[in-house]
């Protein structure tokens, strides 16, 4: 399919010609993601401490599963996060339909299941912890008593690397997120 093939339907019914984003907007896009998702830090953080605190993972996961549930709806309300929309690109479903929540969340599916599967590791490991942070002692209790839950893990990290390196290769630059929940990132053609 040529490049210019892409059609996609955006607030207004008027129909627009797009094209897939290349390949160095889509990795500065997620660079500056990355930068600002700094800004949560803070409030993950607070999560991880309370979790500790509490011998909960309640916390902890709220506070991991903040960065996917902002990507998600950033995505359902701009059609795309700060860095896509900072360099003119946008989330569009292939049909031309207009993105869903559930196109949103399946875009997000390999972070929810990574982050989900992290925070049951670290729960599975919590009740034998003293209740401040510790970062060695939490690292040695996941490696000397593995769970289930770190295959999960192992595997949402794995297929995160092949989404990433599936970007680098396909020419329409679609991530493992974008061919499950059927979008692609594009930037409108210009004249």
């Amino acid at each position: 399919m040529p490049k210019s093939a892409y059609i996609a339907a955006v607030s207004e019914p008027i129909l627009i010609s797009l094209r897939p984003a290349e390949l160095w907007r889509r990795l500065v896009a997620k660079g500056v993601d990355i930068l600002l998702s700094v800004l949560l830090l803070p409030l993950m953080g607070l999560g991880i401490q309370m979790a500790f605190y509490w011998h909960n993972i309640g916390p902890f996961a709220v506070g991991v599963l903040l960065l996917p549930a902002v990507n998600i709806i950033l995505t359902k309300t701009f059609l795309g996060t700060p860095g896509k929309r900072l360099l003119g690109l946008r989330v569009v479903r292939l049909d031309a339909r207009a993105l869903t929540w559930q196109d949103c969340i399946q875009r997000q599916i390999l972070w929810l299941i990574l982050f989900v599967a992290m925070s049951l590791q670290i729960g599975a490991v919590l009740p034998g912890m003293r209740s401040e942070l510790d970062q060695v002692a939490l690292t040695k209790a996941i490696q000397e008593a593995p769970s289930n839950w770190s295959m999960v893990s192992d595997f949402a990290s794995a297929f995160l690397l092949a989404s990433g390196l599936l970007v680098l290769f396909r020419p329409d630059h679609r991530s493992l997120q974008d061919i499950w929940a059927k979008t692609v990132v594009v930037r409108p053609a210009t004249a």
